[in-house]
């Protein structure tokens, strides 16, 4: 699970290295990338969370992830 920023800004989640190549058709990518070579995509992999079991009969559906410093964190939002 990859996040896909643009200019240091979020512009798609999820995001994953299929897209990456056909998102760069004209560019050579080894087989396996490794996440510091993706970074130079603004391709960053995002950690998963456990979902909160409390729902009170709430919709739980995910957000958009948060950086904490030092890596990207999947969010869970109640709605």
């Amino acid at each position: 699970m990859y996040i896909k920023l643009k200019n240091g800004v979020v512009d798609k989640y999820p995001y994953s290295k299929e897209e990456l190549l056909a998102d760069n058709k004209n560019t050579s990518f080894p087989e396996d990338m490794p996440n510091e070579r993706l970074a130079e995509w603004e391709m960053y992999p995002v950690i998963a969370t456990t979902q909160p079991d409390n729902l009170e009969g709430k919709e739980l559906v995910e957000d958009t992830p948060v950086f904490n410093g030092d890596k990207w964190l999947q969010v869970w939002k109640l709605i």
